[in-house]
This record gives structure tokens, sequence and C-alpha cells, in this order.
């Protein structure tokens, strides 16, 4: 069972073992393709599929979202 302390809530306490937050270095990163119809993304995910044309140019034709023109990148996190 995972558990939190109320005073540390990036501290997971597991097993009796503490665990602090990751490191600094490990981060996720996302991205997207906003479209308005269940249509347009399934024809996208074809298109994904086949190897036509890479995610971030289908980003840039396709998303809704402004992040659409940078192939729609969402930045870096950590997980």
């Amino acid at each position: 069972r995972n558990l939190t302390h109320p005073s540390h809530p990036s501290t997971i306490y597991s097993n009796k073992k503490k665990y602090g937050a990751p490191p600094d270095a490990i981060k996720a990163t996302a991205r997207h393709i906003l479209v308005p119809t269940v249509e347009d993304a399934n024809m996208i995910l074809d298109k994904l599929q086949s190897e036509e044309s890479s995610f971030t140019d289908l980003a840039k034709q396709y998303s809704t979202c402004p992040s659409g023109r940078s192939g729609g990148a969402l930045g870096s996190f950590q997980p």
C-alpha cells in the first residue's frame, strides 16, 4: 500500500520504505493532436500506422490546438 505523508506530499511510503520525488533529470515529454471528430482522429491514426506521415507533421496539419504549430509539443515535466 502506498501512502503520502501530509507534510511531504511528494514523498511516497511503501512497505515501510521511504521514496523521495524523482530526480530532476527524469522528465516526461508530451505531444498531442487535438481534432474535432472521432473520424478525424481515426484518419490520423491510420496515417501514423502506415508511417505515411510523422506525428509532428500530422499535428501541424490537423491539430486545432495552438500546440499544433510546434508539432503538438506540450513541453516536458516531471512525472
